[in-house]
């Protein structure tokens, strides 16, 4: 089996602003079956022009993560603005009024980042509680803010 949204789901996260996203159509194939599966594994895939070691390469921060932090974190609304159409812009998206930039940050973390788990960082931030579910496209999942504080290792804490 493999955990992946619905294709219903998934169209609305991705194609709902704009069919144009240019995240959508590399990562995403769909095979014969008809259900669109993830090509996480081939995201930092090594072309043959490239070096091979590339493909052992996990970025710890990027650019594009950079320009929604300092979006999220802005205090004043037009620099807020200019940081996330920025971002938008290198999508192929159109920019948004600086009124909607928290509306479609949560989109655009979910887009950014699939299948890497940093939306969970941005869950996390910002205290949700509730949040899209994966297979139900209409429905939402509960979640309790303790459920955001990982456990400490028994191997950590062992000679401590």
């Amino acid at each position: 089996g493999i955990l992946a949204p619905t294709n219903t789901s998934l169209l609305n996260i991705f194609l709902s602003e704009n069919s144009s996203d240019w995240r959508f159509t590399p990562f995403w194939i769909k095979p014969d079956n008809g259900k669109y599966t993830f090509r996480c594994f081939h995201k930092y895939e090594a072309t043959e022009e490239s070096d091979p070691f590339y493909s052992y390469l996990v970025p710890m921060i990027r650019i594009s993560e950079m320009y929604m932090i300092a979006s999220e974190t802005s205090t004043d609304g037009p620099t807020r603005a200019k940081y996330f159409n920025t971002f938008r812009n290198h999508r192929n998206l159109g920019n948004v009024r600086e009124w909607d930039v928290n509306y479609y940050l949560e989109k655009e973390w979910k887009k950014e980042f699939y299948g890497e788990g940093q939306l969970f960082f941005w869950y996390k931030r910002n205290k949700k509680t509730e949040m899209q579910s994966a297979t139900d496209q209409y429905g939402l999942v509960s979640v309790k803010l303790s459920n955001y504080v990982l456990p400490i290792p028994d191997a950590e804490s062992q000679y401590n």
